[in-house]
């Protein structure tokens, strides 16, 4: 309606001048003085309409600005039914947990019982559909390497019987899960041994790995600290399957470990798996969004700091090496005329400060380097 209007006016305006054109007096003595008249009330006429026009076009942007604004409520409206529409709860997941306990125990010579909270909390059914193979893992694991025997639990002051927790929150971001026993926990002496023995780490690691650092390593591929094999765990394939499912998800793996007391493994899976909040990145011509879940610090990379280290670039980042990449190489992206052609291991030194993420995923940090942000 509104663009009609300003179609209507123009045409009114025409139409106005080109009358008063054709009604322009033969006459040559008052040709001048009818053509200073006439360019009066064109200019008269020209303000006019364009302050109609002005009129119509504020008109017209406060309607577009009023659609915008009932489209965006649409488009969040179908967004949210569609995210409901996915939604399972935990219950659908952890039905079958209990009786995996009971039946796995008495296999491997334990007493055990799982109690299990959260079962209402929703979730998209993507999660529930990745994480049945994690959980299953840590349970299994939590039976076999967690609790100890009846005699060795009552030995140590515990009853008989262990317990395993399976428990499910939301938080502002994250739906949280935690898998606890009450057994004898981690051995981190163990851990180490049997990493030093992979050649995970050397004797004289330095800097020395923290708490959290040394339970990680159970995450390596083929990592196990039992010499045996048992029909729940041994194989060193659980635990490596663990993380790269949850991270597959965007999600992190952290580990809390008490000797004598037990384990909990908590998994971390941002609550959104339909939509994700990015990053605008600016790559020469292109513009990249980067998933802010994965961003964890942004740093500004001197090129002078910079060294070559098993043949890709890095730097010192809290006292640890930080490979840093960039997002041209990695996509293989033509380079832009402000990018610098096939950079070398370390950086130029001629190069200007470049702007770093850092990216986190699990346990692991890596660097991107962009020219910076849209």
């Amino acid at each position: 309606k509104g663009l009609a209007q300003v179609s209507h006016i123009q045409e009114e305006w025409a139409r106005t001048l080109f009358e008063a054109r054709v009604a322009q007096p033969p006459v040559a003595h008052v040709e001048h003085q009818h053509s200073a008249a006439l360019l009066a009330q064109e200019r008269e006429t020209t303000r006019t309409k364009l302050d109609q026009i002005g009129i119509v076009i504020a008109h017209l942007m406060h309607s577009l600005e009023s659609h915008q604004h009932r489209m965006e409520r649409l488009v969040m409206k179908l967004e949210d039914q569609v995210r409901t529409a996915r939604l399972l709860p935990f219950s659908t997941l952890f039905r079958v947990f209990p009786r995996m306990v009971k039946d796995l125990a008495p296999l491997v010579g334990k007493q055990a019982s799982l109690i299990v909270t959260g079962g209402d909390i929703l979730v998209d059914k993507v999660v529930i559909e990745s994480l049945k193979d994690p959980l299953m893992h840590l349970i299994r694991n939590a039976l076999d390497h967690g609790l100890e025997p009846p005699g060795q639990r009552i030995d140590s002051g515990k009853p008989p019987e262990g317990t395993i927790s399976l428990s499910a929150k939301h938080t502002a971001t994250h739906t949280v899960l935690e898998i606890r026993d009450d057994g004898k926990g981690l051995d981190r002496e163990a851990i180490i041994r049997k990493a030093t023995l992979q050649g995970l780490m050397t004797d004289d690691h330095a800097p020395p790995l923290t708490s959290e650092e040394v339970l990680s390593l159970i995450f390596h591929p083929g990592f196990s600290t039992k010499s045996e094999v048992s029909q729940l765990s041994g194989r060193g394939m659980g635990m490596e399957i663990v993380r790269a499912q949850v991270e597959a998800l965007h999600g992190t793996v952290h580990i809390e470990s008490t000797p004598h007391c037990g384990t909990a493994f908590r998994l971390h899976i941002p609550l959104s798996l339909t939509s994700t909040r990015v990053l605008l990145t600016r790559i020469g011509p292109y513009r990249l969004g980067i998933p802010l879940d994965c961003v964890e610090h942004t740093l500004e990379v001197d090129p002078h700091t910079t060294f070559s280290l098993e043949g890709q670039t890095a730097m010192i980042y809290r006292e640890h090496p930080l490979f840093l990449s960039s997002l041209t190489s990695l996509l293989a992206l033509s380079r832009g005329p402000s990018l610098i052609e096939g950079m070398p291991p370390s950086l130029a030194a001629d190069q200007p400060h470049r702007t770093c993420l850092l990216l986190a995923f699990g346990e692991r940090r890596w660097g991107i380097l962009v020219e910076g942000f849209s």
